[in-house]
């Protein structure tokens, strides 16, 4: 028999895993998934909004544009085809596939020799990341259309209309990842002297100048704006904060039952060996960036370095970022995912290391895929409460959590043309009836 080449090995992993996990959530009557409830709720209601503008009375479309309204923007176009809980499911499926084909293109133009094995090792921490589990869709596309701009400025192929459409994409994602790609073309375009890239970034900064116009200034007594900037109370916190932050990176994500148990609460040592083998994925990527990266550097062109040092400048500004700031929770991880991604991208990984860190990325995703599959049959039963000693036990339910049962009450909503539902008020739309008061309970909601 044949022999499949190691490289094509590694993209037929890649596919399985996404196929597999596309088809997982297929299977879900719901999409569990924190917080994507909310944003699916707000694009049905911005759909009635223009198509029935009598049945949803108590919000609005702001009249600006808005990052974090890309996920309801696509919920809301979907619906002309499917049903609610129907396009939720097209997006998500969507989304899959796309980041499996375009991180693979992008790992493939940085690092041929070992791009497919690269991307499945950055598939379950980058596509499938803490955020992703939090329902942070918006942020995910955000993460898919930088990475798009990756693989275009590593193939040469980012002409400026392309940068100019994967630019303004970006900023309808997320703002954190739009100020990343920004300023990684801008700089760039300015240290190669290309004037067209900064043209070509002026359509995507005037809707950012519109929006801060339009949120800040037009719509101040509209909304409640939060701009609260948090640090940790002590050195031993923010340092907590940190190394929990560095974890978020790897590939085992600590799925909660409805009633906040850890879904592996009834296997400790299974949970524990996990979570062993997340931190060595992690000691995989520190030590081949710390080790492999300077040598990379004396050989690079100026991409290379340029990428580098960008994005260990990011890095290194990812941790000492407030735990809050200008009212975004988690501000630090959301650019160090960024940086993350762009060191991994560029570090050259030996053949054992690219195979040791695809192996462990594999069996550290399982776990998830197999609960969301028994999920999708049967909803998980509530599991025994901790110990009231139970030092572990407590400890397993607060590492690397994700709620993904957390908000899908807005699901009954939607089946029921029930708008009246508190909603983020950093989305497309603003409740009119009492947004001072919704906006609070919505922002008081964690994010990572």
């Amino acid at each position: 028999m044949a022999r499949i080449p190691e490289r094509r090995a590694w993209a037929l992993a890649l596919g399985a895993l996404a196929g597999a996990f596309a088809l997982a959530f297929a299977a879900q009557k719901t999409i569990l998934l924190a917080d994507y409830p909310d944003w699916v709720y707000q694009g049905v209601v911005a759909h009635a909004r223009v198509f029935s503008p009598g049945e949803a009375t108590r919000y609005a479309l702001k009249n600006y544009p808005v990052p974090n309204s890309f996920v309801s923007a696509a919920v809301a176009g979907l619906l002309s085809i499917a049903p609610p809980l129907a396009a939720s499911h097209l997006l998500l499926v969507a989304y899959l596939a796309a980041f499996a084909f375009v991180l693979s293109g992008a790992a493939c133009a940085i690092s041929p020799d070992d791009g497919h094995a690269k991307a499945l090792f950055l598939f379950p921490a980058i596509a499938l990341g803490m955020p992703f589990w939090w329902g942070s869709l918006n942020y995910q596309f955000a993460l898919l259309f930088f990475t798009a701009y990756l693989y275009c400025d590593a193939s040469r192929r980012l002409s400026p209309l392309r940068l100019a459409a994967l630019s303004i994409l970006v900023f309808f994602c997320h703002a954190i990842v739009f100020m990343v790609l920004v300023a990684h073309a801008g700089l760039k375009g300015f240290l190669a002297r290309r004037r067209v890239v900064v043209l070509a970034l002026l359509p995507a900064l005037g809707l950012a100048l519109w929006y801060v116009v339009g949120r800040y200034v037009v719509a101040r007594n509209m909304e409640q704006i939060h701009l609260t900037t948090d640090f940790a109370p002590t050195v031993a916190n923010l340092l907590f904060y940190q190394l929990h932050m560095l974890l978020k990176l790897g590939p085992f994500h600590n799925l909660l039952t409805p009633d906040g148990r850890s879904f592996l609460a009834p296997f400790p040592a299974l949970f524990w060996a996990l979570f062993g083998l997340h931190g060595l994925y992690l000691a995989l990527a520190a030590f081949a960036i710390a080790h492999r990266l300077p040598a990379q550097w004396r050989s690079a062109a100026f991409d290379g370095r340029y990428d580098t040092v960008f994005f260990l400048a990011l890095g290194a500004a990812s941790l000492i970022v407030p735990l809050r700031l200008l009212g975004v929770a988690d501000f630090g991880q959301r650019m160090m995912i960024l940086a993350f991604l762009g060191l991994c991208l560029r570090t050259p990984f030996t053949r054992a290391a690219s195979r040791a860190a695809c192996a462990i990325a594999l069996l550290a995703a399982l776990p998830a895929l197999v609960f969301l599959f028994r999920a999708s049959a049967n909803p998980p039963p509530p599991l025994p409460p901790a110990p009231a000693n139970g030092a572990s036990d407590a400890l397993m339910d607060r590492l690397l959590d994700a709620p993904i049962f957390a908000r899908t009450a807005y699901y009954d909503s939607i089946r029921r043309r029930d708008f009246t539902r508190p909603i983020f008020p950093s989305g497309m739309l603003m409740d009119t009836r009492d947004s001072k008061s919704v906006a609070p309970a919505a922002a008081a909601a964690p994010t990572p």
